[in-house]
């Protein structure tokens, strides 16, 4: 599964609320550090990380 594809409300369903917190801190801090990164909006870090963009659909295992 693609990491973004973590951040989906169907996918953290599936998890346990350890693991839901754990995605969502994961996703804060990338989301975080792509907006410092390239000097966009973390509203706009957040569109592009869910879409794929900026290594949000590297292959988690």
């Amino acid at each position: 599964m693609h990491v973004f594809e973590y951040g989906k409300k169907s996918n953290m369903n599936e998890l346990s609320p350890d693991q839901q917190r754990f995605t969502a801190k994961m996703i804060v801090k990338e989301v975080q550090r792509i907006a410092k990164e390239h000097n966009i909006s973390e509203e706009t870090a957040y569109w592009g990380y869910m879409h794929g963009l900026y290594d949000g659909d590297r292959e988690l295992q």
